[in-house]
This record gives C-alpha cells, sequence and structure tokens, in this order.
C-alpha cells in the first residue's frame, strides 16, 4: 500500500470544501483518500476551514441582526445570550431591548426606537403609528 503525500493543492481543496461545511466523509472523496487518512494529513486544514465557515456565517447573523432582521436577532440572543422563550413578568419587546441594550451598547430609547423603525417597515407604516398600536394595546 502506497503512503499518502499531502499535495498544496489537496491541502487548499480540503480547506475550501471544509469551509463551505462539507463533511469529513465527502472531502475525502473528493481527495480520494480515506477518511482517517484525511483527519491525519489535513486536521489543520479540516480545523480551519471549519473556523473560517463558523466566522462568516457569524458574521452573516450578526449583520442582519443589526439590520433588524428580528428572526436574526432571536435566533442571536437564544444562541448568545442566553434568552429563552419562558413566560415571566416582562414582555416579549421588553426583554428584547434588554437583551439588544447588552449586545449592543446602545441605550435602550436607541434600541426601541430601532425597534419600531423595524415595526413601521414591517407594517409599512410610520414609528409614530406603531408606537400609538402599541399604546393603545398597552392600555387593554
Amino acid at each position: 500500500m502506497t503512503r499518502h503525500k499531502p499535495t498544496e493543492e489537496a491541502r487548499a481543496r480540503v480547506a475550501a470544501l471544509a469551509c463551505k461545511g462539507a463533511t469529513h466523509r465527502d472531502i475525502a472523496r473528493a481527495i480520494d483518500t480515506s477518511v482517517n487518512t484525511l483527519r491525519r494529513y489535513y486536521r489543520r486544514e479540516l480545523d480551519q476551514g471549519e473556523a473560517l465557515a463558523n466566522i462568516d456565517i457569524a458574521g452573516v447573523l450578526y449583520s442582519k441582526a443589526m439590520a433588524g432582521d428580528l428572526t436574526a436577532c432571536i435566533f442571536w440572543l437564544k444562541c448568545r445570550a442566553g434568552w429563552c422563550d419562558r413566560p415571566d413578568s416582562l414582555s416579549d419587546q421588553e426583554r428584547a431591548v434588554i437583551s439588544m441594550v447588552r449586545l449592543t451598547g446602545l441605550s435602550p430609547a436607541s434600541v426601541r426606537e430601532g425597534l419600531l423603525h423595524w415595526a413601521a417597515k414591517e407594517l409599512q407604516t410610520t414609528p409614530k403609528a406603531v408606537a400609538a398600536i402599541e399604546q393603545k394595546a398597552a392600555r387593554q
């Protein structure tokens, strides 16, 4: 049996595939070797590729959350800030504001204003109208 000899081309391919989230099994097939050989000779490329993929995805998620994507905000808060769906005395909006204040370092007023602008955009209305709806709901 011939001993595997890694090439720079193979290293680059392993790193690129790992960065795209390919499984070790699929990467091994792509370079025509076994999973054990892949892990033995390409450990650094596998680890770095996976880390770079996670960093890239986290960056996209962070950007979406900071741009007001509510789903991204909630996902980030649940995964990174310990936020969970449990009933307590705070409303969902209050919990979101508190978590975003902690996450961004912005003032509660700035976060609330940003959420009002996002809600207005989603509802195709103005932040003032959203605030009025919010106040009416709070009185009921």
